[in-house]
């Protein structure tokens, strides 16, 4: 099994349920629903089918709702595109849909964002604007780069700083969709800030509680941050701090900030995160040729490369899986490529002893030291939350790390996280019945054999969270 899990955005080439049972096969791990697209009928079909394909071959998938944030848009162009030629000009003009040549954007007060000479970026930075003059609503503009424009594409202001609620009256519906269908992870764009976790974890409270589910005991719905803006990566230590995982968005990222910097900023967010031991996506562009073609080229194959030798938690694919012509090599490629740079000293992290454990990570630390030391096949643990496992996976230990877990939902979050297989395992009342009880079910579904020596790690009382105190080796 790969370790560093694989996350596949579904779309129109990918939601049948028979592509979906496909893509599972090939390394599917999670699934990444975009809410800047598609109805509540097309992504209610499309989380049915996830959860059919997995009940189907035995493996829970990973549901992330992405909401779309503050994205300035370009609104509705008839036919294929409007095609923008060098050093041409052109109007673009508040509204959902042109207006005569007029490009629409659909985000009011645009206008009065701009000042003459300011850029704007359209489609991840292949159109290049340059502002010349406005009136009113009406922006006119040199093109610098120009390309076909189609319908939804993303517009970026990279000279100016915009502040806006990260959270829209369209995300608010949207969540209260998402939670409503149970996903496991909500992703925010554009944060910038601390704050904007804080208030989408206060809604997606407030809605768990609307739909009773505190009163059924089904877990909370985490919350990842996505890093696209320059002010999230001036945040982000507090950002990492208080969300349940990162993305980075490397489209707008490399938009919004000069592309040059955006490896660096990639390795230090992964660093960052495996300190504090929070799952870290690596997203945008991993196969973008594969939109159009059925082989990667070697820059991409690189590229997911250095992700996982920097060990990130997730690689991600976007319109390779959502909308391309071959998603389901694409994710051959990306599994194969995984495997391969996984089973190289590359791999390899630095021993233990040279780096510092953080107070609350003790537990987690002396478990993964002690299974190198008695070359152990694998670390149990048994968890509530999930966050003793990831703190365990945060050391990147060569053998399996099996959580044991009391609930589905639990179970699925975690299998976000490097290197986790997780299972669910009822509550028992003794550790010594845990821990017999945990024996025999990696024994019954044959994770271990007879005879071989194992960590244990788990909580003493049992049936509290944040009460990871216990660390045995025992013998299977």
């Amino acid at each position: 099994m790969s370790r560093t899990k694989i996350i596949c955005t579904i779309g129109p080439a990918s939601q049948s349920k028979t592509m979906i049972e496909k893509l599972i096969k090939a390394g599917m791990d999670c699934t990444r629903l975009n809410f800047s697209h598609g109805t509540y009928c097309e992504h209610a079909e499309i989380i049915k089918n996830i959860r059919n394909a997995g009940n189907n071959l035995n493996k829970d998938i990973v549901i992330i709702q992405d909401l779309q944030g503050p994205k300035i848009r370009v609104g509705k162009i008839a036919g294929e595109g409007l095609l923008l030629k060098k050093n041409t000009e052109v109007t673009l003009q508040e509204g959902k849909e042109s207006t005569g040549t007029n490009i629409p954007i659909n985000y009011q007060g645009f206008a009065k964002l701009l000042t003459a000479n300011d850029v704007i970026l359209m489609d991840d930075g292949k159109i290049d604007l340059k502002v010349r003059a406005i009136s009113k609503d009406k922006i006119r503009c040199k093109v610098k780069a120009g390309g076909l424009l189609t319908s939804n594409k993303g517009v970026n202001l990279p000279t100016i700083k915009v502040r806006v609620k990260s959270i829209t009256d369209k995300d608010i519906t949207d969540l209260k969709f998402g939670i409503k269908n149970q996903v496991d992870y909500v992703a925010l764009s554009f944060v910038q800030s601390p704050q904007d976790i804080i208030e989408l974890r206060k809604l997606i409270g407030e809605l768990e509680k609307e739909f009773k589910f505190k009163e059924k005991n089904i877990p909370s719905t985490k919350v990842i941050a996505k890093i696209e803006k320059p002010q999230a990566i001036e945040n982000i230590d507090a950002i990492i701090r208080i969300a349940d995982g990162i993305m980075i968005a490397r489209g707008d990222l490399g938009v919004e900030m000069p592309i040059q910097k955006v490896p660096v900023l990639q390795k230090n967010i992964i660093k960052k995160c495996l300190q504090r031991a929070k799952p870290v996506i690596v997203a945008t562009q991993m196969l973008e040729s594969m939109i159009e073609k059925p082989t990667p080229t070697r820059a991409e194959v690189s590229d997911i490369a250095h992700a996982v030798v920097d060990h990130a938690d997730a690689v991600m694919l976007s319109g390779e899986s959502a909308m391309g012509k071959y998603p389901l090599q694409a994710v051959e490629t990306m599994d194969s490529v995984i495997k391969n740079v996984e089973e190289s000293q590359y791999d390899d992290l630095v021993p233990l002893e040279k780096e510092s454990t953080p107070p609350g990570f003790v537990v987690s630390y002396t478990a993964v030291n002690l299974a190198i030391k008695i070359n152990a096949k694998g670390i149990i643990v048994t968890t509530l939350s999930g966050m003793t496992a990831q703190t365990v996976a945060r050391y990147r230990p060569e053998m399996p790390i099996i959580a044991l877990v009391s609930h589905g939902k639990i179970k699925r979050q975690i299998n976000l996280s490097w290197g986790i297989r997780a299972y669910v395992l009822p509550k028992y009342g003794s550790i010594e019945s845990l821990m017999q009880k945990s024996i025999d079910f990696v024994k019954k579904n044959k994770i271990f054999k007879k005879g071989e020596k194992v960590i244990f790690v788990s909580g003493h009382p049992t049936g509290k969270t944040g009460v990871t105190n216990l660390v045995k080796e025992i013998e299977i």
